[in-house]
């Protein structure tokens, strides 16, 4: 096993959250997607609290890298987030988004560990099964494949919408 797997942990992320965690996945989202959040860092925060710590089915799982043998203290190094949604027949999927390692850290078996997690998650919560999105040129495809993943027959789409600036929206 390579030194720097040994020394990687995977933990479900829980509050109390710190500060350079979120900044750690933040910089994972600007190095993995070549985006990060556009907004303010202490909005960016805020808004991370909210997703993940006010749903009880949305889940964060994190790939830390040992801070001289001290487990739960070192950066976050790989993330991967889960939905969890019931379908109008009664049930539960895994929905597995934004499996993103950095990049000295690739190679490693940290996703399948990412992965590993979100499996044991969404069995916990009685999913019967995960789904997941990824573009069919990236080298990472035949990864999902060897987890036990196989393709759909399906397509996914996106519509950009135009969101009104005014004060006077409307919220549901």
């Amino acid at each position: 096993m390579d030194k720097q797997a040994k020394k990687i942990t995977i933990e479900l992320l829980k509050l109390p959250v710190r500060i350079r965690d979120i900044r750690d996945i933040d910089k994972l989202n600007i190095d993995g997607f070549n985006r990060g959040t556009k907004k303010p860092f202490h909005k960016y925060v805020e808004i991370f609290i909210n997703e993940f710590f006010t749903h009880k089915n949305v889940f964060l799982v994190i790939a830390r890298h040992e801070k001289k043998g001290i487990i739960g203290e070192g950066r976050v190094v790989g993330k991967s987030t889960m939905y969890i949604r019931t379908l109008d027949d009664g049930r539960k999927v895994g929905w597995v988004d934004q499996v993103v390692t950095e990049k000295k850290f690739r190679k490693i078996g940290i996703g399948k560990q990412l992965e590993e997690m979100c499996c044991k998650i969404a069995s916990e919560m009685e999913c019967e099964e995960i789904d997941l999105s990824n573009s069919p040129e990236k080298e990472n495809s035949v990864f999902w494949v060897k987890q036990g993943y196989k393709k759909r027959n399906t397509v996914m789409y996106r519509k950009k919408l135009n969101l009104r600036k005014s004060k006077d929206k409307k919220k549901f």
